[in-house]
């Protein structure tokens, strides 16, 4: 892609006002008539509302945008003389997981600097509090080796606690790491220079979904965490707060329908652990082995679903209204938690997938 064409989609992707879904929808569009998002911000206002079907409400916005290609053109020239890339959501660079995991609502441009290909190789996301205890930083640890172990990128947010522990810790095992920012990427400038050393040697790299040069705020922290569980195909949390980013961003991804992890907190623990539980997420230890005795409720619910699918194959969603009398995704997710517990409980290849414990006797020959 030549540089102009960059000025273009920060152009699109920095309309305050305009959800990204719908950037994304334009962008569909373009491709689909294999034209190019300079292509859409050149043709005419008529254009746009008969090829790109824009509604007359929307032109004064993108006119705006339009407007400011100028400036934004100074900008890319500035951001690649410094050493960042600009990776628009059509790039063969964007990370896969994040239009998986987020499809339409994926960020339509992100900002990097370090190793591209950090970017589509397995990862782990390890988060948690800025106030994280002892013991759980010792779970980061653990979680950051046995990642690295498997070859697995981890994904964190940089910040004190839990996510700097991750990046920490992965670097100590001679793995890679991506950080994903609450801010532009030209506001780290203080962190480039402590992290250059591993960003030159390729085993690190700094992604960014908002303006280059927004400065931190909690909005932006708060937006920011659903991307590091995005760009994750698995999911770790060491410690959460009853609110804030960590247990907003869990929420939000158990509804989604993602498994995730959560370290079984100590008896006596003052934290949001156990209420992550028993929304849907699954309690494991630093050996991400999950904990099966952990509350009566957790007995309880197991030995509900053991008896429902005792011979019945059943769906989550069937179990889910046996046991729970709802159906929700929060409900679903964390009736499959508990099913991932279970021991001989057989998957069955239906649409969609139902579970069973069989009760037929099977011959030594069988």
């Amino acid at each position: 892609m030549n540089r102009n064409e960059y000025t273009y989609w920060m152009a699109l992707a920095h309309i305050e006002t305009v959800w990204t879904k719908r950037k994304n929808e334009i962008v569909v569009a373009c491709f689909q008539k294999s034209l190019t998002i300079a292509d859409f911000f050149e043709a005419s206002e008529q254009a746009w509302i008969d090829e790109y079907n824009l509604s007359k409400e929307e032109i004064p916005t993108f006119a705006q945008a339009k407007a400011k290609l100028a400036n934004y053109s100074f900008q890319v020239e500035d951001l690649l003389e410094q050493g960042y890339s600009l990776i628009p959501i059509t790039s063969k660079d964007y990370p896969k997981q994040l239009k998986v995991n987020l499809k339409y609502n994926a960020p339509t441009l992100l900002y990097v600097k370090g190793n591209i290909q950090l970017l589509n190789q397995p990862s782990t996301a390890i988060v948690g509090s800025r106030s994280a205890k002892p013991v759980s930083l010792d779970f980061t640890d653990a979680i950051a080796k046995l990642s690295v172990g498997n070859g697995k990128v981890v994904v964190s947010g940089y910040a004190k606690g839990v996510d700097k522990q991750a990046l920490d810790s992965a670097l100590k095992y001679g793995g890679t790491s991506i950080i994903v920012l609450p801010q532009g990427i030209t506001t780290f400038s203080s962190g480039f220079k402590s992290l250059h050393k591993d960003i030159v040697s390729g085993r690190l790299l700094v992604m960014s979904v908002f303006h280059p040069n927004a400065p931190w705020n909690v909005a932006l922290a708060m937006a920011r965490n659903p991307i590091i569980y995005a760009m994750a195909e698995d999911i770790y949390v060491a410690e959460s707060d009853s609110k804030g980013g960590t247990y907003s961003g869990v929420v939000d991804g158990l509804r989604k329908g993602r498994t995730i992890y959560v370290r079984c907190p100590q008896a006596g623990e003052n934290n949001a652990n156990m209420q992550l539980f028993e929304m849907g997420a699954t309690l494991v230890d630093a050996n991400r082995q999950v904990c099966n005795n952990n509350t009566r409720e957790c007995d309880a619910l197991a030995d509900k679903i053991r008896r429902a699918i005792t011979g019945n194959p059943l769906s989550v969603k069937q179990i889910a209204t046996r046991i729970l009398n709802k159906d929700d995704k929060e409900s679903q997710a964390k009736v499959r938690s508990i099913i991932n517990t279970l021991d001989n409980v057989e998957k069955l290849s239906t649409k969609p997938v139902k579970y069973i414990i069989n009760t037929a006797q099977h011959s030594l020959f069988d």
